[in-house]
This record gives structure tokens, C-alpha cells and sequence, in this order.
């Protein structure tokens, strides 16, 4: 059995994680993923909605593939694979030249999952390219608005002393060259976690664990001037999104003197204040903001339901788990995975002004990363 060391459990504790298990049934003529047993009906195509670029691993394989999705349509060729070590998850992006797709998959092999990952350039065009390696395991790439590129990467520390006690490592925040892969690092700390928190006003925002402490500060890439956003926090925080419109930064916390409590938390990121959006005992609420001032949750496993806004969009496929992962150049569409226990995840698009969704077709028996939505291909975005 591979070996998954404290800190690469912690690093998985930075993004939400889709249940497992099961295998997917083929339906119809694209071979998509069945819908998960229960699920609620889904409406009407969406009509001309944009592609999703979507990569598909059989779970346990050494090669992926990325295709390009559009709802209600049967499954096209992919547009090119490549070769990862099998094993962990696949992480990905679209680069602001579409359909260029930047993911992260396990390139190190070794008990010590830490820092196994690689960053992938996907260009269909020129290809595949390696660009870097020794990223943090399970981590995904941020990139910015104007295409600039970051990633989390770590050294092993020596053993310490005692079992009771984390390795503390050397972890970096690095800006990689989408073309070249040369590394820049922009920030460098010692701890247990660093992680990508978003891009705000010209800076890049890091989650940091480290002994006795955890923070969020904002890098200036440029000078590498740091500055404490929020000086402490419980360190088990996850499922960070950013609302550009009111500067807030949301993400799912656990309560401070509740353990069996998890919260969902807005940080404003000019005035460094907080609030609490919601509470409750569900582990898996996996919070991200939603277009117009509104948050999407999924209490209970419930399915999504929206705070603050008007949209008709509620616990779309029925119950479980739907994580948010890429909005529409327009913010209309919104790209989602849904989880349930003992099924594959299943891609979906939900249309947030009318609550419509369409299932994605995908290959049997994958496992689904979504990198988002590519405008160069099908409809406005």
C-alpha cells in the first residue's frame, strides 16, 4: 500500500475531497457516467453553453487525458494524453490562452508522498510539456488574470525527534514560466503547509501551517514584500475562493472551541475583518463564492444551495456533494462536480440564470478533474 505521509494527508485537507469508489455505467452513445442513484432529473440542454476542458484518469492508470466537453453533446476524441506516475489526484487550470490547460499529477515516486507532484503544460497545438516538479502533493496551480503562473513546492525537513511531532520543511510559493518552466520563487517559509489561497489585487494570497500557527498573508510576486491579511486561524481551512467584487476571501474553517463544528467564513481583505457565513456539523460543505454576492454550500450533503443570492439553483442533481470548479467568462455558466458516496464524481454545468444543468459526457470508469471553461470552443461563454 502507498505510503501517505502527515503532511500529504494535510495537503489534501486543502481542497475538498471527492468521495470515492464505485464504478461508472456506461449510458447512451457517449459512454457517459451514469447519474448517481437518486439523482434528480436533468432539465433541458442548455442550449449554446461554452466547452469544458475536462481530464479523465481510470483510477490506478498511468495516463490521462483531456477533452474537450460540451454539455449535451456525446464525447468527442481527446485532444492529447500523458504520462504521470498512477496514484493521487489530478489537479487543473485553463491558462489564459484556451484551450492550454495547465495540471498536476504525481511524477515522484517514493513512500514520502509530500511533494510528488509535476506541473503539465496541455497545449494542443505543440503538445505536452513537463514544466516542473517536486510540487506540493494534491496541489493546484493559480493562475492569475493577466496568465501568470504559481505553484506550491517543498524540501523534506530531517525526521524529528519524536513521533508525537510534524517534519517542518522548507516550503516556497514559486511563479513557473508557462513556456520555459523556469522558477522564480516568491515567497519562502519553513512549517508544514503552504497553500494557494487566491490572487488579489496584484498579490498572491498563502494559507500557511506552520508549528503553533497558521495565517493568510498576501506576496507581492515582484518584491516579495509580505503582509499578515489575517494573523491567526485555526489551521484546517480549506476550499478558498475569492469575491473580486466586495474583496472577500471565503473558505471552510472548523470552529474555534467546537471541534465537532465546521464554519463557513468570509475575511475581508481590505479591512482584515471576518464573518461568519454558516455553521454547522457538516464536514463537506465545500463553500465557493457564486456570482452577485452569493456563496454556494452544500449543508449535509444536501447538494448545493446558495446564500445571498436569487439565482433558481438549488441541490441541482439531488443529494450529495457539488464542488465548484470553473465560472463562464460571463458568469452565467458554472462548471460542477458531484460526488456521492461509492459513485465516480460526475461533471455537470448548471445555466445560473434559468437553474438548468446538463451532466457532461465523460469516459466509463474515470475520475474527472475539471480545469474550466475554454471560450475558444462552442458557444459564448
Amino acid at each position: 500500500m502507498t505510503h501517505l505521509s502527515h503532511r500529504a494527508l494535510l495537503a489534501l485537507g486543502c481542497c475538498t475531497v471527492a468521495v470515492a469508489g464505485g464504478l461508472a455505467l456506461s449510458v447512451g452513445p457517449s459512454a457517459a457516467q451514469s447519474p448517481p442513484p437518486g439523482a434528480a432529473p436533468t432539465p433541458a440542454a442548455l442550449g449554446p453553453a461554452p466547452a469544458v476542458a475536462l481530464i479523465a484518469t481510470t483510477p490506478g492508470a498511468d495516463t490521462s487525458r483531456l477533452y474537450m466537453a460540451l454539455p449535451g453533446q456525446a464525447l468527442s476524441a481527446p485532444v492529447l494524453e500523458f504520462d504521470h506516475l498512477p496514484g493521487g489526484s489530478i489537479r487543473a487550470a485553463v491558462w489564459s490562452h484556451p484551450p492550454v490547460v495547465l495540471a498536476t499529477a504525481r511524477t515522484t515516486p517514493g513512500r514520502d508522498r509530500s511533494f510528488d507532484g509535476g506541473l503539465y503544460r496541455l497545449d494542443p497545438t505543440t503538445g505536452v510539456k513537463q514544466l516542473c516538479a517536486n510540487l506540493t502533493h494534491a496541489s493546484r496551480p493559480l493562475v492569475s488574470p493577466t496568465g501568470r503562473v504559481f505553484v506550491t513546492r517543498g524540501t523534506a525537513g530531517p525526521p524529528p525527534a519524536n513521533q508525537s511531532t510534524m517534519r517542518i520543511d522548507t516550503l516556497t510559493v514559486d511563479e513557473v514560466d508557462p513556456h520555459s518552466g523556469a522558477i522564480t520563487t516568491v515567497h519562502q517559509t519553513t512549517g508544514y503547509l503552504a497553500h494557494l489561497a487566491g490572487w488579489h489585487d496584484g498579490k498572491v494570497l498563502i494559507y500557511r501551517v506552520r508549528p503553533a500557527t497558521a495565517d493568510i498573508v498576501a506576496v507581492n510576486p515582484d518584491t516579495g514584500k509580505t503582509e499578515i491579511v489575517l494573523a491567526s486561524l485555526p489551521p484546517f481551512a480549506r476550499d478558498f475562493s475569492i469575491d473580486t467584487v466586495t474583496a472577500r476571501l471565503v473558505y471552510r474553517g472548523r470552529h474555534p472551541s467546537d471541534a465537532r463544528r465546521w464554519v463557513v467564513e468570509a475575511l475581508d481583505l481590505t479591512a482584515g475583518s471576518q464573518t461568519r457565513l454558516y455553521e454547522g456539523v457538516s464536514f463537506s460543505l465545500a463553500p465557493h463564492v457564486w456570482p452577485g454576492g452569493g456563496i454556494a454550500i452544500n449543508p449535509r450533503r444536501g447538494g448545493l444551495r446558495l446564500i445571498g443570492s436569487g439565482d433558481p439553483v438549488a441541490s441541482p442533481l439531488g443529494p450529495g456533494v457539488d464542488v465548484v470548479r470553473g465560472l463562464s467568462k460571463t458568469e452565467r455558466y458554472v462548471a460542477v462536480l458531484h460526488t456521492v458516496q461509492g459513485s465516480l464524481p460526475v461533471p455537470f454545468v448548471i445555466d445560473r440564470t434559468s437553474g438548468a444543468t446538463q451532466r457532461l459526457a465523460t469516459p466509463t470508469g474515470t475520475r474527472i478533474a475539471i480545469a474550466g471553461f475554454v471560450s475558444s470552443t462552442g458557444g459564448t461563454p
